[in-house]
């Protein structure tokens, strides 16, 4: 025994000796042959012409579910609506990506229809409609799911010749919980024949395309359903999981995709259904194009289980979550990280380091070298019927010999990598005894795992070790999978995170980008904070695909990174923002928009308050060449601090966007007061009047000139104080010579001052004074005195020549007041001293 011993010990010494002699030679060749098969396919893929989806127009097909939900409860939309929307989408998209593969349009509207004559007639007051959001939190929400998963009455293929008549007799749990939610489910989507492959091609249907660039993969299983919900198509639906076939499509196709912990989602209704350890390899889970769709989903998708083992409602907190990250897996059969997918991953950790100033811990596991042989061994569950049996439906066994040189022809009715899968399955790769000593290597790295991470810490790992590969591609590659595969026989819950779009010379558009978020058993609600954490502020308001193929130019990106760099780092900004991060308010609604951005009202979700928030796309800035205009509207709000001047609490910057978070004035703008009621009453006027003179006297006091005085820039609060606002066009005065040297006219063109409009436009604060002249006007007469229809060659004239007429039923004391602020003379023009020195101040400056 002792010699033996002795000798089993001497060749597994061996047998390591000579792999790690041979390793670094294996692993040379391996690189070689990756690069060659990068460089066909690109060859291949650069001849051929590049489709991808129309951008949505729709509003509706940019709201997340959760805000849907709650428009139609509210009666502020129609579930037809909504269902309409995603309907003409569809028609609209589908003949690109090819995702759907079956119908219910007609049965959708019936229930939509249904939906809204029962809120049209629930009485509002009654406790079943207050209980809605809690217990119909989805209704006349539309979702669509996998050919895979079983909706009643609906074929239930998987991709498969044989059962494509096949009828599901039940829903499946996961649907009929959607169901019960008030979702309504309009069309199954396409998958890989058997769902054991991650491309989504089969017999029956076909194969999807990629909604970014059509030459290249959905993923697979869960392809179509990924592809639709990330062209737009579809705002949430359901996929399966048991080697990544949720998570890869949703990384390919730019979306929200989770594998929840196992066991918490019921996978009862899937077709086919595991046995053994493939029960806690399979998970059902959503995919969805917004992060905090992810709670209502699993919410709903959970049952008891969300609150009593996830706690998916307990507060979490970001800051003191452990973090750490892993850079890929080291195996000469997976390919080599990419240098976009690495980049990624270090955005992703340095967001984290920066945004709440911790420590993130970069780590290796050795025992993840062996992944392809954990899931291979796990896959491997005595008594399971053989996937060449499968493949049939279970009514006999596939001819794996025929079907291999078939396939190779085309003239199988199974798909190539099925029948490879068969052939596989029928080899018995593994003994027992090396299943066993897989398995204790599996469950050590597990143990590792977790014990790592406990219920605090999570785990940031590339998506995939590439973007989106072009079809047929993964044949060639097949072990890439790998990167999903691992975490599911670990056991462990994944959500997968789009980090925006790459660029590159043969798809211009871009393609998605990534990183998966891992956590311990039962740390679900932890792993979506993170995902809305890492959310580009975007997707508050628009899908990825809504800004996917733009015509930007790498001088744009070149000097979006400069503004952003400038902007984050700006010491003002660091010191004085009362807020870090964009996932800390939830928007009610749009309240306005400009040429450079929109301004939404927003809630604070931690104190409740109300805010406004403007968000300025950095393209449009640096397209426009207003880099500094932008910064100086920043420094010059920050600085300011006076009642009557909106007060910019936040800067919050990203490297697309840049927000800026303001007080909220509820009574809108001044010119929304007057179109909507017409000239005010004088004293009323004059009340406001009086308090923008104050806010531009404070501006002049520090030598800031606003110059753009207008209607649209005094907005009103709740109490109807005013507020001035928008810094765009503000500057600094030169304090020394009192004068400002500009070479183009700024501001609005009704507003400027005969200086502003002659050939030498020097000018100085008195500027603003012309200005206020301009709005006292209108706001006590209802128009302006100079007719803005002028093109600017006659509208200059008319300035200089034109003398002001000024209406009888105005007083002599507001009179003098506009007479003295229109002089056409900068010199001979009221200084804001003269204005609180007039007697029309003196007389309802208490009032």
């Amino acid at each position: 025994r002792l010699v033996l011993s002795y000798n089993n010990q001497s060749f597994i010494l061996l047998k390591m000796s000579i792999m790690e002699t041979f390793l670094p030679l294996i692993q040379f060749i391996c690189n070689i042959y990756f690069l060659t098969v990068n460089f066909t396919f690109k060859l291949i893929n650069y001849l051929i012409n590049s489709e991808y989806v129309s951008k949505p127009n729709d509003q509706l097909l940019l709201i997340s579910a959760t805000q849907a939900a709650e428009l139609i409860r509210n009666k502020e939309i129609t579930s037809t609506e909504l269902l309409n929307a995603y309907l003409d989408r569809i028609e609209v998209i589908d003949n690109v990506i090819k995702a759907v593969v079956v119908k219910h349009f007609d049965t959708a509207r019936v229930k939509a229809a249904q939906i809204d004559s029962y809120l049209a007639n629930i009485d509002t007051n009654s406790e079943e409609y207050k209980n809605l959001k809690y217990t119909k939190p989805l209704l006349g929400v539309p979702f669509t799911l996998k050919d895979s998963i079983s909706l009643k009455g609906s074929i239930l293929s998987c991709g498969m010749i044989c059962r494509k008549n096949s009828v599901a007799d039940n829903d499946a749990i996961a649907v009929q919980r959607m169901k019960d939610a008030g979702a309504i489910a309009i069309c199954i989507t396409n998958v890989p024949e058997v769902c054991m492959w991650w491309e989504s091609v089969n017999k029956v249907y076909g194969r999807s395309s990629n909604p970014y660039d059509n030459r290249r993969i959905t993923g697979g299983s869960s392809g179509g359903e990924a592809a639709l919900i990330g062209s737009a198509g579809s705002i949430i639906g359901l996929g399966s999981d048991i080697g990544g076939s949720i998570r890869m499509p949703s990384f390919f196709n730019g979306v929200f995709g989770m594998k929840p912990t196992p066991g918490v989602v019921p996978i009862d209704g899937h077709y086919p259904m595991p046995t053994g350890f493939r029960i806690d390899m399979l998970t059902i889970g959503p995919i969805c194009r917004y992060a905090k769709d992810l709670t209502l989903m699993l919410s709903v998708l959970t049952g008891d289980l969300g609150e009593s083992q996830l706690k998916l409602n307990a507060p979490i907190n970001v800051k003191k979550t452990k973090i750490y990250y892993l850079e890929g897996i080291n195996h000469p059969l997976i390919e080599n990280i990419s240098s976009e997918m690495k980049e990624t991953l270090r955005k992703a950790v340095k967001y984290f380091e920066k945004k709440y100033d911790i420590h993130t811990y970069k780590i290796d596991f050795n025992l993840t070298k062996n992944v392809i042989e954990y899931f291979f061994a796990s896959m491997d569950v005595e008594g399971a019927d053989k996937f060449g049996k499968v493949m049939l439906d279970g009514k006999g066994e596939i001819d794996v010999g025929t079907e291999f040189l078939s396939s190779l022809f085309g003239k199988s009715n199974h798909t190539f990598p099925a029948v490879v899968t068969a052939a596989l399955d029928n080899l018995g790769i593994f003994s027992e005894k090396r299943k066993k000593n897989l398995f204790a290597k599996r469950d050590k790295l597990k143990k590792e795992i977790v014990n790592l991470l406990k219920d605090d810490g999570i785990l940031l790992f590339p998506s995939f070790p590439t973007t989106a590969p072009y079809h047929n591609q993964p044949l060639f590659t097949p072990f890439n999978f790998s990167y999903t595969a691992l975490w599911n026989v670990l056991g462990l819950p994944v959500v997968q995170c789009p980090m925006g779009l790459t660029k590159s010379i043969n798809n211009p558009g871009g393609v998605p980008l990534g990183v998966q978020v891992i956590g311990s058993p039962n740390s679900d609600a932890l792993l979506i904070a993170i995902a809305k954490d890492l959310e580009d502020v975007l997707k508050m308001a628009y899908n990825t695909i809504e800004n996917n193929h733009n015509d930007d130019t790498s001088w744009i990106k070149k000097n979006q990174n400069i503004l952003y760099e400038s902007l984050l780092f700006c010491a003002d900004i660091n010191k004085k923002n009362c807020h870090k991060d964009v996932n800390e308010f939830e928007i009610v609604e749009e309240i306005g928009h400009g040429a450079f951005g929109r301004v939404y009202q927003v809630k604070h979700i931690e104190s409740k308050q109300i805010y406004a928030m403007k968000v300025i796309p950095t393209e449009e800035i640096v397209k426009g060449n207003l880099e500094h205009q932008l910064k100086r509207e920043i420094g010059i709000q920050m600085s300011t601090n006076h009642p009557n001047i909106l007060k910019l609490f936040s800067v919050l910057v990203y490297p697309n966007l840049c927000i800026l978070i303001t007080e909220y004035c509820k009574n809108g703008t001044l010119f929304q007061l007057i179109k909507k009621n017409g000239a005010l009453e004088e004293r009323i006027g004059v009340k406001l009047f009086i308090e923008i003179v104050k806010a531009v006297d404070y501006l002049h006091t520090f030598d800031i000139i606003h110059r753009d005085i207008k209607l649209e820039n005094i907005l009103l609060t709740e109490n109807f104080h005013v507020k001035l606002g928008d810094f765009g066009w503000s500057v600094w005065n030169d304090h020394k010579k009192k004068i400002v040297r500009q070479s183009t006219i700024c501001g609005t063109l009704e507003y400027l001052p005969p200086e502003m409009l002659k050939k030498s436009r020097h000018y100085n604060k008195k500027v603003d004074n012309w200005a206020l002249g301009i709005l006292f006007f209108e706001m006590i007469v209802g128009s302006p005195p100079f007719n803005p229809n002028n093109i600017k060659s006659n509208f200059s004239k008319h300035v200089k020549e034109y003398e002001i007429h000024l209406p009888d039923n105005i007083s002599d004391k507001a009179k003098i007041v506009i007479k003295g602020l229109l002089k056409k003379e900068p010199e001979k023009r009221w200084s804001l001293k003269d204005i609180f020195n007039s007697e029309l101040f003196r007389i309802y400056g208490d009032y």
